[in-house]
Order: structure tokens, then C-alpha cells, then sequence
């Protein structure tokens, strides 16, 4: 199965709003009930209205448009969220490679109920020598399983950094496993 998400940009560093609470049987009995293709379907749920006025293109007048390829492999895991019965938190955590990042790591984490997810997901590359690019999902087609993220900031040389990224996911559901692929452009 082919799921585009930028899971590349697999965000690492998201949302700090929801914290992990203590698990009960109760919890735990509720979690059970949520599997990993329900957990990955909310991503599908997730609609271009949803995104945050806050994110902005940065302006930066040395930047240069570059292609921006990424592919990455990965864990999917489902915790509890502190929003309450019938919520969970999805964490995506990988590594790969990119060029102009080199080989990276990735982690995105959100809170979704069955409506799909309840906050914004971002994401946030690390590259090996410390700098970040970070990224916040818009966009999806289920039918292809793909997931555009526009890239809107960063640290180090990727301060300012514009763009937007499609990644094409594979997922293995028995295994909580993913991998992806994909192509954009990154400005910085």
C-alpha cells in the first residue's frame, strides 16, 4: 500500500499540546480498539481548511528554488492523548535521506479521534549536523496514499526556507512500519 507523506518530513518535534497520560485498563481497552490503518487514516482526514493561519512563506532574498527529493522508512506507534475518552496520539519517527539534508531524522506526533486529527501536524527534519526544516501537512489523496507538507522555516541554512513536498507512503500494518518516497522543491 502507497502512502505519500512527506513523512520525510515525518515530522520531528510536534506538538508539545498533548502530553502522554498514564494508562489504565480502561486505556489500554480503548487503544486496543484503534489499529494502525485507523491511526494512518486520520492523516487522510485531514483538510486543507484545517491548516494554520500562522504559517507563513518566509521571505528571503538569497534563496534559490532547488528540487527536493526524500525518501524515508519508519515506526508508527499509538499512545494515549490528554484530550480524553475516544482520542490518541500517532507518532511517526524515521530516517532517511534528502537531498540537500543528506541523511536525516524525522518524527511527527498528533492527537485524532475517528474524525481524523484535532490539531495541526507538523513535522521537522533534522539532518546530522543539527539543522532543521520544518514542515506542516495540507494536503492528501487517499486514493494514491500521498501527503503534501509545505515546508515553511528552519534553523542553520535553512533559515527562511520555502517549499512544498508529495510523499508517496507503504505502510505495513502487522509490523507498525512504514516507507516513503517523494519529490518537491525547497527554497532557502
Amino acid at each position: 500500500m502507497k502512502l505519500n507523506i512527506f513523512i520525510t518530513l515525518i515530522l520531528a518535534g510536534l506538538l508539545s499540546s498533548c502530553d502522554t497520560q498514564s494508562t489504565t485498563d480502561e486505556t489500554v481497552d480503548q487503544q486496543a480498539l484503534l489499529n494502525s490503518r485507523e491511526i494512518v487514516s486520520s492523516l487522510f482526514k485531514y483538510t486543507k481548511e484545517s491548516n494554520p493561519n500562522s504559517v507563513y512563506k518566509n521571505s528571503n532574498a538569497m534563496s534559490v528554488e532547488k528540487n527536493f527529493k526524500v525518501r524515508t522508512t519508519g515506526t508508527i506507534r499509538m499512545e494515549a492523548c490528554d484530550f480524553g475518552e475516544g482520542f490518541g496520539r500517532s507518532t511517526i519517527e524515521g530516517v532517511g535521506n534528502a537531498t540537500h539534508l543528506g541523511r536525516f531524522t524525522i518524527t511527527l506526533s498528533y492527537c485524532f479521534n475517528e474524525q481524523g486529527p484535532v490539531e495541526y501536524i507538523y513535522a521537522t527534519q533534522t539532518a546530522a549536523n543539527g539543522d532543521q526544516v520544518y514542515s506542516v501537512v495540507v494536503g492528501n489523496n487517499p486514493e494514491v496514499q500521498s501527503i503534501d507538507f509545505m515546508i515553511y522555516d528552519g534553523t542553520g541554512r535553512f533559515e527562511n526556507a520555502t517549499g512544498f513536498i508529495t510523499l508517496f507512503f507503504e505502510f505495513d500494518y502487522e509490523n507498525g512500519t512504514f516507507s516513503n518516497h517523494g519529490e518537491g522543491t525547497l527554497t532557502y
